[in-house]
Formats: C-alpha cells, structure tokens, sequence
C-alpha cells in the first residue's frame, strides 16, 4: 500500500473522470472500444444506474466499437461530472477496479509494472445458481420442429426476424453472431465435392456456396465459415424474399437481419445506403416472445439452448471422432488446450458432410409425417 501511495499520481476519481473523456478506450488496443455492452456492464459498476449513468447513450461505429453520445444538455465529460461529482462505491466491483487499474497502468499512471491488486481477490461462487439447469438444455426433436414451423407462421407479423431462430437452429451460432451477418458476407455458389469417408467409400457433397462469419462478430475471434446447405439455403432464400419484394428499401441495407425501426426508409437508394449501426437488428424480442407463446415454451426455452442443442447434435454424429483421442497422442492434458492452439478449422467436405447429416436428421420427422 505504502508504495502503491508513493508511486500513483492520480485517484480514481480522476480515473473514472479521465477514461470516460477518453471514449472509454480498450486497455490494450489505442484507438478502439470495447462494444457497447461491455461499455454498459462496467458503466453499472463505475458510474452507478442513477442520473449520472443516464447522462448519455450507446451506440457503436462502423467497426463496432462502443460510442457513448452525450445527451443534450452535456456538452462535454466536464459537465456530466461538474453535474454529478464522482462517488466510488467498491462493493461488488472486482472487474470494473481491475478494468481502471489497466487504464491507469497504460497510461503510464502507476510507474513500474506493479501487479493488478484486484486479481488477487477471490468471490467465492455458488455452485448452483438460477441459471444452473440452463447450462445443458436441450430442445428435443419435436420442439425443434414446433420452433421451425411456428416461425413460419410468425413471418407475416415479422418481416425478417424469424429466420435468425430458423439460423440458430440449422447453424448452431450464438443469436449475436448471426445478427452482426451482412448478405457481403454470403456468397451463393453451387459446388460439388468428394471425399473418401472412415470406411473407404467416396462421398459426393453437394453445398450451395459459404457464409463467412467475421472475427469482430464472433466472440472467439476467429473467422468462421458455415456451409450453405439446403436448408440453411432456403432460410436465407426467405429472407432475400423479404428485401428484394416485401420491402424493397432493404436492398440498400447491407445488415441480414434489418431494424424494422429504420429511419426514412422511402429515401434510401443505391447511392444513399444504410449501414450504420442504428440499421441493424439488435434484440427481436417480441418476435423471440411471441414464439415461446405459440409454441408453448414460455418457461422452458433460453436462446442459449440453440446452441446448445446443435454442439450436442455434432457430438453424436457418426464420423465425428473426439479430441480425447488427438490429446492422448500429444501428451496434454485437456481438450481446450489442443483445440485453442494446434487445430486448424478448416471447412474440408467432410466437415460439410456432418452438416448435411445434421440436415438430414432434422428433416426425417417432416418427411416421416408427409409419408402418413
């Protein structure tokens, strides 16, 4: 403490003061933001959820940083915190202190490379919490199909908006990901390839072209890339649909998944695009409400368990061998270690192979009740 007093040269009042002057900038990445919802987590902890913390709104720039706008009446930081001085409470403030103590340590604040004290604090946990029976939740077979098919009924209603959980349930990606996807990053090509399976028999493999889901939009930041199969390409068949003869003004709109509150629709052309943050569709919350009324699934459905649901249907698939063999060849001593750093994701025909598998499997129950 007595050398941590010597060297610091400024409070955290005047941390506080000067990071948010600053945009909130990332610890170790001059001249970007963390994304708005980070912004917002750590704004909760920092400048409390009073006035204070209302003195402005989020929003995000074209490469998808957090920006905060002041709201009238504040030109400038100085007035928000003239307004409302700094009051630090640090109950519950473990990572939004370590979060300040990075920003001071690069701004050359705290001579040296003294160790972030707050690492060293330790919350104990609850092993089980109300989020508990959510972690491995499946949907099963049939509510997979009442999903599917419900969301079919609620396209009139709205335009767009449920092929994202028609997506989540044919990709497996986080609903998130899927809507930060632009139609540039989709690329419809008819492609046949072949491949020689497990048992020496040669696989033809028809896709129709790649949907290629960029690092800043994926939460491994890693570039990943889904094969357009022929389910997933009829989903995205349904949403050209909609921009290209519903509602025309989506042409000029780069964002899949498009706001419905877009401003000035009657005025966007080819030459006056819109693909600013504020055009893109950020929570269907009432599509994703209505869905769990009419399918019933008011109290047993999270968003999470898309994910969920598809990651175990890739497990049990014939031909998917596990990392479990791979780690006891390398000698280590997990799986997160081999996959994070040695594995190569590539998008071979057999791996487009699984997914027509999963195709396939989704469909046998349509197919089985059009037969009777």
């Amino acid at each position: 403490k007595a050398s941590l007093r010597d060297t610091s040269v400024k409070t955290f009042k005047e941390i506080i003061e000067e990071m948010y002057v600053a945009g909130f900038p990332k610890i170790r990445n001059d001249g970007t933001s963390p994304s708005r919802y980070t912004i917002r987590n750590m704004t909760r902890y920092i400048l409390g959820i009073k006035d204070r913390s209302r003195s402005f709104r989020l929003d995000e720039d074209t490469l998808h940083n957090g920006v905060m706008v002041l709201k009238p009446g504040f030109a400038t930081w100085s007035d928000v915190f003239k307004k409302y001085p700094s009051a630090f409470d640090p109950v519950e403030l473990k990572g939004a202190l370590s979060y300040l103590w990075g920003f001071a340590l690069n701004k050359g604040y705290l001579p040296g490379t003294p160790n972030n004290p707050f690492t060293a604090i330790k919350i104990s946990k609850p092993r089980k919490t109300h989020m508990t029976e959510w972690n491995k939740k499946e949907f099963t077979q049939e509510q997979q199909i009442s999903i599917y098919n419900v969301c079919n009924e609620l396209k009139p209603q709205f335009p767009g908006q449920p092929e994202l959980f028609q997506l989540a349930l044919r990709t497996g990606r986080r609903i998130q990901t899927l809507l930060k996807l632009k139609w540039n990053d989709i690329k419809f090509k008819d492609t046949l390839e072949t491949y020689t399976d497990d048992n020496g028999k040669d696989k033809v493999i028809k896709y129709f072209g790649i949907i290629s889901i960029k690092p800043w939009s994926n939460k491994t930041d890693d570039e990943d890339n889904i094969p357009i199969t022929q389910s997933i390409k009829s989903i995205l068949d349904s949403l050209a649909d909609v921009r290209d003869r519903q509602e025309p003004w989506r042409r000029f709109i780069d964002w899949v998944f498009v706001s419905p509150r877009v401003k000035d629709k009657e005025f966007l052309r080819i030459d006056n695009p819109n693909n600013s943050a504020k055009a893109r569709l950020k929570d269907p919350r009432y599509c994703w409400k209505a869905l769990l009324k009419k399918t019933g699934l008011e109290k047993d459905a999270m968003q999470k368990m898309f994910r969920t649901t598809f990651q175990n249907k890739v497990d049990r698939l014939k031909g998917v061998n596990s990392s479990w063999d791979a780690i006891t060849i390398t000698g280590q001593n997990d799986t997160r270690a081999h996959e994070k750093h040695y594995l190569n994701k590539k998008l071979t025909p057999k791996v487009i192979h699984h997914y027509q598998q999963i195709d396939d499997e989704f469909e046998e129950p349509f197919k089985t009740r059009n037969d009777n």
